[in-house]
């Protein structure tokens, strides 16, 4: 999809609407910083068109009560959304979605780790002004700036947790979630 209908999808979500169904005890997220929370304000934007999106979320809460919110969400927009509930292994419908909810954590461990990621250096690989702000600590904001307006991804929410092990998990990793290596 083009960079405009992006924005409507994206811009048609009202996060706060996610936070209230989960009882209010998450907070919106709308940038890449760990430590800090951006303050969000939903601007409706109208859309026209009518656009059939399949939203893919793993099986696991507070997935597909997201799923459902932004499923509304979009409908009031015009969108006709079609929910995929999907294991977090299910790698054979990788390809049959339009949209995917999923659970980050890496990115937001460190600031510096985001940005200087495969997949961030890729969005931003023309970008000249994004390979200089990168070496200056203090423009990591305008970095999420221009990301953001690709519309590619959209932090939606956020909460505090703990990461904790047990027999089962002595090898899993946080990072890599590799949750394959986890056995009953």
């Amino acid at each position: 999809y083009n960079k405009s209908t992006r924005e409507k999808i994206i811009r048609s979500i009202n996060k706060n609407n996610i936070v209230a169904e989960l009882g209010n005890s998450y907070y919106v997220k709308n940038d890449f910083f760990f430590h800090e929370e951006a303050k969000y304000k939903y601007k409706q934007i109208s859309n026209n068109e009518s656009l059939k999106l399949k939203l893919s979320y793993n099986k696991f809460y507070p997935n597909k009560e997201i799923a459902k919110v932004i499923k509304k969400e979009l409908e009031k927009n015009n969108f006709k959304i079609e929910l995929v509930e999907n294991t977090y292994d299910d790698f054979k419908q990788l390809t049959t979605y339009d949209l995917k909810l999923t659970l980050n954590y890496f990115e937001y461990i460190d600031d510096l780790f985001f940005y200087n990621s495969k997949y961030f250096r890729y969005i931003m690989k023309n970008n000249v002004l994004y390979k200089h702000l990168l070496t200056n600590d203090n423009m990591k904001k305008i970095i999420n700036k221009m990301f953001m307006k690709k519309y590619l991804k959209e932090p939606l929410i956020s909460f505090y947790s703990d990461y904790k092990t047990n027999k089962h998990t002595k090898d899993y990793s946080y990072l890599e979630c590799n949750y394959n290596c986890i056995k009953d």
